[in-house]
């Protein structure tokens, strides 16, 4: 949930929010009532009317109380109804003000500007824009005409306009407005104005309207600019420079770059803990952020404890709209609590923060229907149809709110709409209401202007709700729409690969394979760029920040330039490269005798969808997040490198899940099938099928008595279900080998290897690099691969030489086959301070091009034309934690480079068990076996070797699987 409507700030002047003015007993009442302008209504806005309207009463008799203090008083007291939410009382207050102060011509005095701002905030607040508007115009032609357009008063006033142009949606033009405010803010500035912070917040703002235009990038790049130019003015001790970092981590937060925004908030918090303390709002605020982006990466119970901190401190802050922010973090924990399974605590929260926003804001108000359409989603995961039914009642009366919902939003309500009239039995039927708005959030996430992983990134639950409405269309027979849907539920996990290798295929038959290759590098360029700024910040360094800022600018310049290019050669190439889910019709076309097989986690069970040539069948097995999550927990545990063969494996578990992936009728639909095209994201991803068991284990059995599910199927990955309906290439080269590896390291660390300690403030340490565990087996597990593909054909790289500036500089294209057979580092191990790396022989000292980490970002910049990447390397399929999808991480970057098939492992491998599977599954694909046969074949085999110890637990023959074929 994006909680769009949250931003909207109380905009009353500053003249009524500061601290509170003591009345002395030799002042006089005039003094008294001028003395308003200072009070801070809104911590007792009630004792405040009380005492405001005594006064005013007091000062009918006293003739020595002119206009000022009058126009005082009574703007004091449209500031105190303001905050009892009396809008109306509100407003009168100020006009009669503003009629005062008129009266007696004080037309340009500054008290008539701060009750002009306040009249426009009621206005904009009770819904009358355009009124607020032509207040603002206003105040802003008395700015020109007494203070001139050079201003920081002109600037104030334009900034303004542009805030109720962006409530108006008039977002291009509120982007005019403040983009104005901010150059005048930043023209007028001198070096010595050390403490001004005016540009800075008009800049900060800036970013955050055009971020609702829809452009992520120009957002992104605007709050790099306030951020640098904040540290530059201000210093990198000060709280807006603090909140602008606050403010890029949460804008790279939304746009899923959680590796970035993760240690921009960390020290956003920290400065503001130190700075203003760790029980003050936007201290809260951050902390918010940080648990948001935190629980994206990684989602536990110690982010539901943040968000509830943060909202025991904007519940304890002054001010009546704190209410809104305690609402915002509780909603979060709220959220957090029900997507992990605990739907009675997600009740809880969700309950108590609706309490509070229906207080705070009117119930017409946007937030309060998104708000409520969060809790409907809780009860119905909740079966409690009866609160369920009456929230819906309330959210329907919400015409308006619900007419502004986004596309996601309107989608989520339908779907639930639809759930809770099939759970009531009720005879009218909304699925075509669903349909219409399932087909409207679809467009506009096929559509290429929008990052599809930014749609996901947010914690919208789409995942979740397309694998609902999947059901909802297979239990009305409308199975097309059903699979369909059941694709866009994965999308995020398989879209971005594939979009991409389908992107250079039409260009490359059109003539412009190289021009498109490059715009994908340039894309992937700016990223690393982005992720470089991010970590010159977080260190303070000045002069690395610019340098990355102006080599940004020319990386985007060249983008657009040859996008243009591209776009003039090839008028059609963006629809025709856009990703989009197979028709259920041409999938079964296209199948061979192996059917696909899709399984999703979601809140309420776990979802399989299975395709034959001749049938479709969708299920819904009921099940909590948590349950799923100890189960595949157990299973990983069983087979970690700390354990290895000597653990138990986890077999009530891998039976367990077995029956969440096949329940009886895909188990009957499969029966006579020999291999299985599998497809399984979220949490389930982080572990290969192989392993599961299909009977339970009674009693003590032996490993290689169990019923593995690799005793039935050969198993393969696609790397989209699009690569399924594509035809066969026929591909005439001769194999080529080479392979890497076996790098020259210490070997005297022991244990687990932990990547975050091989960095030091961001920096990768080469010391610690070198101090890794050799890999014995390396070497001649590379050379049996080129023996068995052809020593005359093969180069192998190791120890010394093998170095990721030799990587670099060879040209890997000729090589029809490559394998890598080292340390593979991934995202979780580095707790969010960089992405994941292959460990190779590292320099001496890092001269800033080798430090011995190949990094996914540096792989998908490699040209490759390879069949085939073998990763024999620890956690290679692994991506940012146990939760994240294969097809991140580095089995990604291998095929964003150019890599049809990858054999990959999921945890770290023995050294003797990962050369005997590679060179036996290279052997037998040699000898003609389908690629997924061939790594069936040699897993049985070592499976059932008496002379390799340990060989029949799952940790020794089960780690690999097979991406593509």
């Amino acid at each position: 949930m994006a909680f769009r409507y949250w931003k909207l700030a109380l905009l009353l002047s500053a003249g009524f929010l500061p601290g509170i003015a003591h009345a002395e007993n030799d002042e006089t009442l005039n003094d008294r009532m001028i003395a308003l302008v200072d009070r801070d209504v809104s911590r007792q806005p009630k004792v405040a009317i009380e005492e405001i309207r005594a006064m005013i009463a007091q000062a009918e008799a006293d003739k020595e109380v002119g206009t000022l203090a009058r126009a005082a008083a009574l703007g004091a007291l449209g500031g105190a109804h303001f905050y009892i939410q009396d809008f109306d009382q509100s407003l009168a207050s100020f006009r009669a003000a503003e009629e005062l102060l008129a009266a007696d011509n004080l037309n340009t005095h500054k008290q008539m500007i701060s009750i002009l701002n306040n009249i426009s905030v009621v206005l904009s607040m009770t819904g009358k824009a355009e009124e607020a508007l032509a207040i603002q115009q206003k105040v802003l032609d008395i700015r020109r005409e007494t203070d001139g357009t050079d201003s920081s008063s002109y600037a104030a006033a334009l900034f303004n306009i542009g805030s109720t142009k962006f409530r108006l949606g008039d977002y291009e033009s509120a982007v005019t407005e403040i983009r104005q405010a901010v150059d005048i803010a930043r023209a007028i500035e001198k070096p010595t104005d050390a403490d001004n912070t005016l540009a800075v917040t008009y800049w900060m703002s800036l970013a955050a309207v055009v971020n609702a235009t829809g452009n992520t990038e120009l957002s992104l790049k605007e709050n790099r600019l306030a951020t640098q130019y904040a540290e530059s003015r201000l210093g990198d001790r000060h709280s807006v420079y603090a909140g602008a970092l606050n403010n890029l981590g949460s804008a790279l937060s939304s746009a899923g770059r959680c590796g970035e925004a993760i240690p921009l908030l960390r020290r956003a918090l920290e400065l503001r803990t130190e700075i203003l303390g760790r029980d003050k709002r936007d201290t809260a605020i951050t902390l918010t952020n940080l648990a948001d982006c935190l629980a994206k990466a990684e989602p536990s119970l110690d982010q539901v404890a943040m968000f509830d901190e943060a909202a025991r401190i904007f519940e304890s802050s002054p001010g009546n709209s704190q209410s809104r922010y305690t609402g915002n973090s509780l909603a979060k924990a709220g959220l957090l609590s029900t997507r992990l399974g605990q739907l009675k605590e997600g009740q809880a929260y969700l309950e108590r923060a609706l309490s509070l926003t229906e207080s705070a804001l009117p119930d017409t108000h946007p937030a309060v229907a998104e708000l409520r359409l969060e809790l409907l989603n809780n009860y119905l995961l909740n079966r409690n149809y009866e609160s369920a039914n009456i929230i819906m009642s309330a959210i329907e009366k919400q015409d308006d709110a619900v007419a502004r919902f986004p596309a996601v939003e309107k989608f989520k309500f339908a779907v639930m709409r639809t759930e809770l009239a099939n759970a009531l039995g009720r005879p009218e039927n909304k699925s075509s209401e669903a349909i219409a708005a399932y087909r409207e959030v679809r467009g506009k996430i096929l559509d290429r202007a929008v990052s599809i992983e930014e749609y996901f990134a947010d914690d919208t639950g789409l995942t979740d709700q397309f694998a609902r409405f999947a059901g909802i269309m297979a239990g009305e027979g409308n199975m097309a729409e059903s699979f369909d849907a059941m694709q866009l539920a994965q999308f995020a996990d398989l879209s971005s690969v594939s979009g991409n290798l389908t992107a250079r295929s039409i260009a490359e038959k059109a003539g412009f394979g190289d021009e498109v290759r490059r715009l994908q590098d340039l894309v992937q360029n700016g990223k690393k760029i982005d992720a470089g700024f991010t970590k010159a910040t977080t260190e303070g360094d000045k002069p690395r920040q610019a340098a990355l800022l102006a080599e940004r600018e020319d990386n985007s310049k060249a983008i657009a330039d040859l996008s243009a290019r591209i776009e003039t050669a090839l008028p059609d190439y963006w629809a025709l490269a856009k990703p989009e889910p197979v028709a259920l019709g041409k999938l079964q076309s296209a199948l061979g005798s192996a059917p696909l097989v899709m399984v999703t986690p979601a809140l309420d069970g776990v979802y399989v969808t299975a395709v034959t040539r001749d049938d479709y069948l969708w299920q819904k097995t009921p099940a909590t997040p948590g349950q799923i999550n100890q189960w595949v927990l157990d299973i990983r545990n069983s087979v970690s490198q700390d354990g290895g063969s000597t653990t138990p494996f986890a077999m009530d578990s891998a039976h367990a899940l077995y029956r969440y992936y096949f329940p009886p009728e895909v188990e009957t639909l499969l029966q006579d099938k020999q291999e299985i095209h599998l497809v399984s994201a979220g949490i389930l991803a982080a572990l290969p099928a192989s392993l599961l068991i299909m009977e339970p284990v009674r009693g003590q059995t032996a490993d290689a008595d169990i019923a593995w599910l690799i005793k039935r199927f050969a198993v393969s990955n696609p790397m989209s279900v699009s690569d399924l309906v594509q035809p066969p290439v026929s591909r005439k080269r001769d194999i080529r080998f080479a392979g890497f590896g076996a790098p020259s390291l210490s070997g005297t660390r022991d244990g687990p290897v932990v990547f975050a300690s091989l960095l030091r403030s961001g920096n990768v340490d080469v010391a610690e690099v070198r101090d890794l565990p050799s890999l014995p087996s390396a070497t001649l597990e590379l050379t049996n691969i080129g023996e068995a593909l052809g020593r005359d054909l093969s180069s192998v790289i190791t120890g010394d030489a093998a170095t990721e500036a030799r990587i670099k500089s060879m040209d890997l294209r000729p090589y029809s086959v490559l394998a890598f057979a080292t340390h593979g580092l991934v995202n979780g191990e580095l707790r969010g301070l960089g992405e994941p790396a292959l460990v190779f022989t590292p320099p001496q000292t890092d001269d800033g091009a080798d430090d011995g980490l190949l990094t996914a970002s540096e792989i998908g910049q490699l040209r490759l034309d390879a069949d085939w990447v073998i990763l024999s390397a620890c956690n290679s399929a692994s991506g940012a934690g146990v939760g994240t999808p294969t097809y991140s991480g580095l089995a990604k970057s291998f095929a964003y480079a150019g890599a049809r098939s990858l054999l990959l492992s999921h945890w770290r491998v023995r050294d003797d068990a990962a050369a005997r599977l590679t060179v036996d599954t290279v052997k037998n694909a040699a000898g003609g076996m389908d690629r997924a046969q061939a790594l069936r074949r040699a897993q049985l085999d070592l499976m059932a070797d008496p002379g390799v110890p340990g060989a029949s637990h799952p940790a020794v023959w089960a780690p690999f699987i097979l991406i593509g074929d």
